[in-house]
Parts: C-alpha cells; sequence; structure tokens
C-alpha cells in the first residue's frame, strides 16, 4: 500500500513538473535576444569569436537531439534550433557549441553515444517487457535489464549534462550574446532543463519499478 502511494506521489510530482517545464518552455521560444540570433548564428558566432573555422553547421530534419560529430566536424540542428531566434533555441545553440570547444573530445562522444541509447533503449526496453509479459517471459528480463541500464547511463549522462549547462551561461555571458536582463532569463531555461533531465531519470525509475513489480 505505502509503495503505490509513493509511486502515485512521484508520479503526479513528475506530471506537474513536466507541465511546468512546458510551460516556462514555451514562453520563452516568444521571447528574443536583442540581438535575433538564430541557433545557426549563436554556434557560428561562438565559433568565430573562439578561432574555430573548420566545423560544419547544418540542418537536421531529425528532431530526437542537437549533436556536435567530433570524426566529421560537424554540428548538427534540428531544424527549430537551427533557424529559430527565440532566446529558447539561442540556448540550445549555446550548449552544444559549448562541446565543441571542450578540450576533452571523449565527453561530446560520449554524450551523443549515451543520448542514442537513452532514446532507442527506451523505447526497446519498455516494448520488451510489454511484449514479455504477454508472449516470452525471457524477453520481458532483456527489457528490465535494459531499463536498468538506460537508468544509469541517465545518471552519468546528467552529470556531463549539468556541467555543460554551467559552462552555457558563463559562455553565452562572456560572449556578450545576452544583456544583463536576458541573462537572468537564460539563468531559468537553464534550470528549467537540469530539471527536465532528473525528471527523466525519476520518470525512469517508475518504469523500472513498475516493470520488476
Amino acid at each position: 500500500m505505502i509503495y503505490y502511494i509513493i509511486l502515485a506521489v512521484i508520479s503526479t510530482v513528475s506530471i506537474a513538473t513536466y507541465l511546468y517545464i512546458e510551460k516556462i518552455s514555451k514562453s520563452f521560444r516568444n521571447t528574443y535576444l536583442t540581438k535575433r540570433l538564430s541557433g545557426f548564428d549563436v554556434v557560428r558566432y561562438i565559433l568565430d569569436k573562439n578561432d574555430i573555422d573548420n566545423i560544419y553547421i547544418v540542418e537536421k530534419k531529425s528532431t530526437v537531439t542537437n549533436e556536435y560529430d567530433v570524426e566529421h566536424n560537424v554540428v548538427r540542428l534540428d531544424s527549430k534550433t537551427f533557424n529559430g531566434e527565440s532566446i529558447f533555441y539561442a540556448v540550445k545553440a549555446a550548449f552544444i557549441s559549448g562541446y565543441v570547444l571542450e578540450k576533452d573530445k571523449t565527453i561530446p562522444k560520449l554524450y551523443n553515444v549515451f543520448d542514442k541509447i537513452i532514446y532507442f533503449g527506451s523505447i526497446f526496453g519498455i516494448l520488451s517487457t510489454i511484449i514479455g509479459t504477454l508472449i516470452w517471459k525471457q524477453l520481458f528480463y532483456i527489457g528490465v535489464t535494459i531499463l536498468l541500464l538506460i537508468f544509469i547511463i541517465e545518471v552519468i549522462s546528467l552529470i556531463f549534462e549539468v556541467k555543460n549547462a554551467s559552462s552555457t551561461y558563463e559562455l553565452i555571458k562572456e560572449e556578450k550574446l545576452a544583456n544583463k536582463k536576458e541573462l537572468e532569463n537564460i539563468r531559468v531555461i537553464l534550470n528549467v532543463y537540469r530539471l527536465n533531465k532528473l525528471s527523466g531519470i525519476v520518470y525512469s525509475i517508475i518504469n523500472l519499478k513498475k516493470e520488476i513489480s
């Protein structure tokens, strides 16, 4: 009984957090920097200021994630981030730029790998547990194992991303991409971003606990 009460509380908090994040994100999608730079312009500006001219910035149709491909020297931005001029997309562009400036290239490589594993692994893990429950018990255990691994990877990924979120704020401030008032909004966006990642981990715990039970 206590377990179900705790689960209900966690689920309610997670839903409330998600709705709060969506509300904040939506408001900042209609708020613009004074300089009115698109995501592409933000990345290009940051790279130029740091004398990096060997990186291509391209638009991609997939909305799974923005990424810095270390092997091919390419920053790939989804269409909204690439063309968007709001403060929300400027922060997303600056965030991925932080990985380009990272001296240890192992970090952006791991970030890309983790991001894809989390996305596709979560889908496969949940489907495996559902199908396994109905048809094949072994598939159920495989699904639970995958969800457990996804949870561990999400925790590790959160450490990387929290660090980069802090660096993003300093990067935007240092490059003078925003004024004082805009920097306050950017801090809020980055805090919401951290909250979103934490919410994702809580959701993974709920899924894992539900499947095991």
